[in-house]
């Protein structure tokens, strides 16, 4: 079954023809990779999904269907977070606002901070964001985003601000999920070497235009996204 399946989607904005021709779909379960340089299109695209684009702008396309609940995680997850309230006020405001009641918040915040690796951690909903790390934040944001039991989840460029290690761990996190929940993820890069080990799909964008796509693993994938790049430069 199909969670996202696009086709033909074009945007301006401002006479500005900055989509075009995209054709994209993403299976339930599976991790499909976006990767493209900044400015290439990708925050605009993701935009497009969760219906957020400025007023300015014009979409056209044949199809377009989000056919299952979705959920976002952002680039910097301390922005994501409100400095002034500690974490269980923020999980509780966002499990509110998905389920229209607090019956069973803390229940279902502790298992996720569990699933997610901050089990250990129980003074975790006590805190600030500012008292948690890099990584600690990003998971928050993760169990914020699956308190509203996505099956479809977008991860932006989720980890720009982490270092080497921490990359990897949110990664085998997000592998993790994939298998327990089921559910489908677009991870969104800048860093074709994030992908080409895990995602079961690859698409490359390059101003405004998916340029290539791979349904393969490993170090032939990884050479055939970097040969587009260097074809359409």
């Amino acid at each position: 079954m199909k969670v996202l399946e696009i086709e033909n989607l074009n945007l301006w904005i401002r006479e500005k023809h900055l989509l075009k021709q995209i054709n994209l779909s993403i299976s339930e379960g599976e991790i499909v990779g976006l990767v493209g340089e900044s400015g290439s299109g990708k925050t605009l695209f993701t935009k497009c999904i969760l219906g957020i684009l400025p007023e300015a702008a014009n979409m056209t396309y044949i199809n377009f269907e989000v056919k299952e609940k979705l959920g976002a995680v952002f680039q910097n997850a301390f922005t994501s977070l409100n400095p002034t309230m500690k974490i269980a006020k923020q999980l509780k405001h966002l499990y509110v606002s998905q389920h229209g009641n607090d019956k069973n918040w803390k229940e279902k915040a502790e298992e996720l901070l569990e699933k997610v690796g901050l089990g250990a951690n129980k003074n975790i909903l006590k805190k600030y964001p500012h008292e948690l790390s890099g990584g600690e934040q990003q998971r928050v944001v993760i169990v914020g985003a699956l308190l509203g039991e996505p099956k479809f989840l977008i991860a932006d460029e989720v980890t720009t601000a982490l270092d080497v290690e921490t990359k990897q761990e949110i990664i085998h996190l997000l592998q993790i999920l994939q298998n327990d929940l089921g559910i489908a993820i677009l991870f969104i890069t800048h860093d074709i070497s994030l992908l080409h080990s895990f995602a079961t799909k690859i698409y490359v964008m390059y101003q405004g235009e998916l340029v290539d796509e791979a349904h393969s693993y490993g170090k032939r994938l990884f050479q055939l996204s970097q040969n587009s790049w260097r074809r359409e430069r």
